[in-house]
């Protein structure tokens, strides 16, 4: 999810889906008290006409950004719950446990045994 946080395109698609909403609820007449009568005023130049498209993309990509800090912020602790209820429902690999264990008494014998002859070796070789 991180990755995705700094997605630019994933930011303007999130940026996107958060102003369809609000121009659903704007449909509906949620934000009636906020809208105003007045006439709209034209556009007289296209340099104007491309400062504001470049910043309708970049307040379009700014709340892309809220949009997901919000989510993150509310629904992290709901994922990472359901994350672990779905972890608890799987059943958990059983360990594989060596049946045929090491009888130390053995081991030890055979490194004494093999010490014992590393000595004897040393001192035919030494003398």
């Amino acid at each position: 999810m991180s990755q995705l946080k700094s997605n630019k395109s994933f930011q303007f698609i999130c940026g996107c889906g958060t102003l369809a909403l609000l121009f659903f609820m704007w449909k509906n007449n949620v934000f009636s008290f906020l809208v105003t009568d007045e006439p709209p005023e034209g556009m007289e130049s296209v340099s104007l006409a491309t400062l504001a498209i470049s910043s309708l993309v970049s307040a379009i990509q700014l709340i892309g950004i809220l949009s997901l800090a919000v989510v993150s912020g509310l629904l992290k602790p709901f994922a990472e719950w359901t994350v672990d209820a779905v972890k608890d429902r799987f059943p958990k690999k059983a360990s594989v446990q060596n049946e045929d264990s090491v009888d130390v008494d053995k081991l030890l014998g055979v490194l004494n045994d093999l010490d014992e002859r590393l000595k004897k070796l040393e001192g035919k070789a030494s003398d």
